[in-house]
């Protein structure tokens, strides 16, 4: 099996494995970090003033932690680059 990772392309093997965790969890922290961002004012001025989080905000961030949460599970458990290639792969 042969991974694309940037311009260079991979051969499944444990080194590479782990080298493409690594990469997979920190775009899903930066994702997960680019949608909680522009809601990030109201932890801000829930922290300043103490004026509530409107529930759908806050609804809102914890599917972001939640889903996060999830898939770097999924990224860490999978024993294989196939397994890793097979928790992006959706169906309808």
């Amino acid at each position: 099996m042969v991974w694309k990772y940037g311009n260079r392309y991979l051969k499944a093997g444990a080194r590479d494995l782990t080298t493409l965790k690594v990469k997979k969890i920190q775009d899903a922290k930066d994702y997960a970090s680019s949608e909680l961002s522009p809601t990030d004012w109201y932890v801000v001025r829930k922290s300043e003033t103490n004026t509530a989080i409107p529930s759908a905000i806050s609804a809102f961030r914890t599917a972001v932690r939640a889903n996060y949460i999830k898939l770097k599970t999924a990224i860490t458990n999978a024993s294989s680059v196939d397994a890793l290639i097979a928790v992006y792969n959706y169906s309808n």
